[in-house]
């Protein structure tokens, strides 16, 4: 009998899926010569997608390729974090010598080994190195990316990944991450059963957003035709079936093509199939004809999710190591078990065979078997699986000390998520386990804790908040550290949910408690924290003393992060108070810090509070080559997140006037934030250029503002409508904006009000001129009254001293447009408050606004008297302007009134306005100085003890000076200013 169940049962062949194939084939050869595309195959269980992939496996020699296969075990209760990725990447690497992996592992080691810690040993010692915890994921993340990409590069590379039903959280987070950014050659491919995903199945969303992905396909496998299933059954016999089998198989397998190959291995000895078999009994007949001990192996092995090696089944089952090897041999002759991929273990031929002989035990059976592999496992630290067998087996506390532990490790890789779903179960588990008290070092409060941190770091601040008030109102026995601590940490779940004034009370009394404490770092990360909160309730005389104590403290106790982070903080605040050169020192010192620990955090959070900083001075170029320069170089080395700071950069580039160089870094953002899946407001930026450079604008999609407390979306897609002669919708967004804005401040951020104001009140202007005729008077009177309301609302936040809610310095410079429009909705547009508006635009160093507001003077002037020179005048230097940013929108209003006027403009290509443009247009006055300076002969420190900056930045300013110039040197430089007259020959600065 045994010699009949050792018949050929699979197909020598492939049969029924040509097309699939040859998708498979083209994804793999695109990917041979240029990036990796994404396969991702759906089917029902049994229908053939392991198969299909086992196919591209045995092509892909062929193909120059080398094909990596992940599984996802079944286990959906524990999750096991990366287990697909870990064990694909295992596999690229376990044959692989200690100097070639050294190599591949270059600079990712101690992040590596976060994945697989067995690597540490062939990595000489190496171990992960501390970073915050909100950090590990993505240097995870990147370190399988890089070592996936450099071995690509030596040889293209398919990573298979299988099952992602069955796949945690943490995973499809790493898979879909290396789909977005597999910019090496070969391909990935992902299978899942679609019978098995319920409405509320955590693939689903999964699936609908790498779907949308441009370099990703899905193939649905459909069951095979009776034609096929002939070829397959043909295929297997090595001859053309009986006509009357043939039909049998085919209507009870109904073109499954698993079902069809054990309906065919079920022949009896005169070749009849089982009348009365179902899927099970059909699976369980096979099984039955295995000798009893054998069974006695394959029905232990059944209770394990991810296989077993021969030793732990000894271990489990008792039996002999000489007679397990001899069952597993029974088995994978009899085509019930096949190898892993590991080449270790051992698993079912398909998983539905293994849930049949599951199924088949008696609970008291699956009980022992259980029991067995946790204990088995425990010693082998693979916690997630123990956690899995200690549940099914209903030993509560061994599941709430697996349960820790396994988070306790999610944590330490990253994976937020898995560990959530660990230690959220452990606080279940915890008041059902009477010995809970012993099992867990500072009982339920502790275990309240870790999952609070978890699942508040994983993005559930939510439901994080439930877990931090019950670990408070029963945490009557901590320490006063412990508490002050826990109510930090609440905070800034507090923070995430918008409860800005919850935040500040909790941070108030974590200070308040550690008041008598001595000097510590849990106190001045209070303080810290605690004046990051009085900000965001705008008490901001209360924060600046708070940020000066928590600096105090860190310098004192060696903290250097807080330290950089409350200067940093602190910095912003003296700008406020306007004692711009102490702000100057301040900021100059966090960065300094910030450079001398390459701290993540620091580079994270510091870096972007440069960029708010020179904003706030109004020198936006600085805060750009600081953040785009420096940070991004930083950011780029360390692992940082780039689309935030690209983002910012950017946004600091637009209004520095250097557009060709902000729409570079916009697109670098979005493409950053497509590849991580964060940082996807990054788009907002993008779609300012577009508004503003684009005759065709945001796409249609993207045109409508989501956020309803974020106002830059709005103030983008209000710029959008109005460069798009669409007045009345900017009126809509501008005014929802406002509400946006408001929202904002209200929670102790920066709005674009001004912004809006100038926007409604350009909008109306616009409908007031565009009705004409009788029959509009009153639409035209009614846009007018709007409009001057729009200037008034605008003028009354500056009456206000609302400082919370400028952007840089451009609240006046604003309201100075606004007014502007408003008389221009009027009929009468005032050439003197253009000008007005344009010098106070000027004197900020900007260059699109100034040249919109020049273009309306010129408009004004030939309205009003007919000052055609004066207009002209006004016309070239806007026109210049526009050419030198690609502001083609307003490029083509300032042409169409120049051609109704009559006036010739002539040709103003971009080299030909460089050419003619005055230095003025090209270097800021801060630049300016700066040249000047440098004309003299002075060095970069006298620059910067001369304008009160520092050395860093000085050089920041040189640089790009001699990049705007063209000059490779700073005596080429000198010869510029002398040559425009900056300097005159004696050496005195003329400006």
């Amino acid at each position: 009998m045994i010699g009949l169940m050792a018949r050929r049962i699979s197909s020598p062949v492939i049969v029924g899926r040509d097309d699939e194939l040859a998708l498979l084939r083209a994804t793999v050869e695109r990917g041979l010569v240029g990036e990796a595309e994404t396969v991702l195959i759906g089917g029902e269980a049994g229908v053939g997608k392991s198969r299909l992939v086992g196919q591209l496996a045995t092509e892909a020699p062929e193909l120059g390729a080398r094909v990596v296969i992940g599984g996802c075990p079944a286990l959906v209760d524990a999750p096991l974090p990366y287990a697909p990725v870990a064990a694909a990447i295992e596999s690229l690497l376990g044959g692989m010598a200690d100097a070639d992996l050294e190599v591949l592992a270059a600079g990712v080691g101690p992040d590596l080994v976060r994945l697989l810690p067995d690597l540490s040993s062939r990595l000489h010692g190496v171990v992960p190195v501390d970073v915050p915890e909100t950090m590990i994921a993505g240097r995870v993340f990147d370190a399988v990316r890089t070592v996936a990409g450099r071995a690509a590069r030596s040889q293209p590379l398919v990573l298979v990944f299988e099952d992602l039903h069955w796949a945690d959280a943490s995973s499809l987070d790493l898979i879909g991450y290396l789909m977005r950014n597999a910019d090496w050659p070969g391909a990935v491919v992902a299978t899942y059963r679609s019978d098995e995903l319920h409405r509320r199945h955590t693939l689903l969303p999964w699936l609908a957003e790498v779907a949308r992905l441009a370099s990703v396909e899905r193939i649905e496998l459909e069951r095979l035709t009776p034609s096929d299933s002939a070829s397959q059954i043909a295929a297997i016999l090595g001859e053309a079936p009986d006509p009357k089998l043939l039909d049998e198989i085919v209507r009870r397998a109904g073109g499954n093509a698993f079902m069809t190959e054990e309906l065919l291995a079920s022949r009896d000895g005169e070749g009849g199939i089982p009348r009365a078999a179902g899927v099970k009994q059909l699976l369980l007949a096979r099984v039955a004809t295995l000798s009893e001990s054998t069974r006695v192996v394959v029905e232990a092995m059944s209770v394990s999710p991810s296989g077993a090696d021969a030793a732990v089944v000894v271990e489990v089952t008792g039996v002999a190591e000489p007679d397990v090897e001899v069952a597993i041999h029974e088995g994978l002759d009899g085509q019930v078990l096949v190898p892993a991929d590991d080449g270790s273990s051992y698993v079912f031929r398909h998983a539905l065979l293994q849930e049949a002989v599951y199924d088949g035990l008696l609970p008291s059976e699956r009980r022992r078997h259980h029991l067995g592999f946790a204990a088995a496992l425990k010693a082998a630290d693979r916690l997630s699986e123990v956690v899995h067998h200690a549940l099914a087996a209903g030993d509560q506390a061994l599941a709430l000390e697996a349960s820790i532990a396994a988070g306790v490790g999610a944590t330490a890789a990253g994976a937020f998520a898995d560990a959530a779903t660990h230690l959220e179960r452990a606080v279940q588990l915890f008041d059902a386990v009477p010995t809970a008290g012993s099992i867990v070092e500072g009982g339920r409060t502790r275990v309240l804790t870790m999952a609070a941190r978890a699942i508040g770091t994983s993005g559930d601040p939510e439901r994080a908040l439930r877990l931090w008030r019950e670990a408070l109102d029963g945490a009557a026995d901590i320490s006063t550290q412990e508490r002050a601590e826990i109510l930090l940490d609440m905070a800034m779940d507090f923070n995430d949910e918008g409860e800005n004034e919850a935040a500040l009370a909790a941070t108030r009394q974590a200070t308040e408690l550690l008041a008598d404490q001595p000097p510590s770092r849990l106190r001045a990360r209070a303080m810290a924290d605690f004046s990051r909160d009085l900000n965001n309730t705008n008490d901001f005389v209360s924060a600046g003393e708070m940020e000066r104590a928590a600096i105090a403290m860190a310098a004192a106790v060696g903290d250097l992060r807080t330290e950089a982070m409350a200067r940093s903080r602190y910095a912003l605040t003296l700008v406020d108070r306007g004692a711009i050169d102490d702000a100057r020192a301040e900021m100059a010192a966090a960065v300094e810090i910030t450079r001398a620990t390459r701290d993540r955090f620091l580079v994270h959070t510091v870096i972007w509070n440069v960029g708010q900083f020179y904003d706030q001075l109004g020198e936006p170029a600085v805060g750009a080559e600081l953040i785009g320069g420096e940070g991004l170089s930083l950011a780029r080395e360390l692992g940082v997140l780039i689309a935030p700071l690209a983002g910012w950069t950017a946004w600091y580039l637009w209004q520095a006037g250097r557009w060709a160089e902000g729409r570079t870094m916009a697109d670098e953002a979005v493409r950053e934030a497509t590849r991580s899946g964060k940082g996807r407001s990054a788009t907002v930026v993008q779609n300012l250029f577009l508004a503003t450079t684009s005759m065709d604008g945001i796409p249609t999609e993207r045109r409508d503002p989501m956020k309803e407390d974020d106002a830059a979306p709005w103030v983008v897609a209000a710029e959008d409508a109005i460069w798009h002669a669409d007045p009345i919708r900017a009126v809509e967004i501008a005014t929802g904006g406002l509400r946006a804005g408001a929202i904002e401040v209200a929670h102790g951020n920066r709005s674009h009000r001004g912004w809006f104001y100038r926007q409604i009140a350009r909008a109306e202007a616009d409908l007031a001129t565009t009705s004409t005729g009788t029959r509009h008077a009153g639409e035209r009177q009614a846009a007018a009254r709007r409009a001057a309301n729009a200037a008034d609302a605008a003028r009354a936040l500056l009456a206000q001293g609302l400082a919370g809610d400028l952007f840089g310095l451009d609240l006046l410079p604003n309201i100075l447009l606004a007014e502007a429009e408003a008389t221009r909705a009027t009929g009468s547009s005032d050439p003197d408050a253009w000008a007005v508006a344009a010098e106070a635009w000027e004197a900020m160093d900007r260059v699109f606004e100034p040249a919109y507001a020049r273009y309306r003077r010129a408009e004004a002037l030939l309205a009003s008297s007919r000052r055609r020179a004066e207009a002209k005048s006004e016309l070239e230097r806007a026109k210049q302007a526009a050419v030198l940013l690609g502001a083609v929108p307003l490029e083509r209003s300032i042409d169409d009134l120049a051609h109704r006027a009559r006036i010739e403009l002539g040709s103003a290509d971009r080299e030909a306005a460089e050419q003619a443009s005055p230095l003025g247009s090209v270097l800021t006055r801060r630049e300016l100085e700066v040249l000047g300076l440098l004309a003299e002969g002075r060095s970069n420190r006298q620059i910067a003890e001369t304008l009160f900056i520092s050395e860093s930045t000085a050089g920041v300013h040189v640089s790009n000076i001699l990049g705007k110039l063209g000059v490779t040197g700073r005596t080429e430089a000198a010869a510029v200013a002398f040559r425009i007259g900056l300097m005159t020959p004696a050496g005195e600065a003329s400006v």
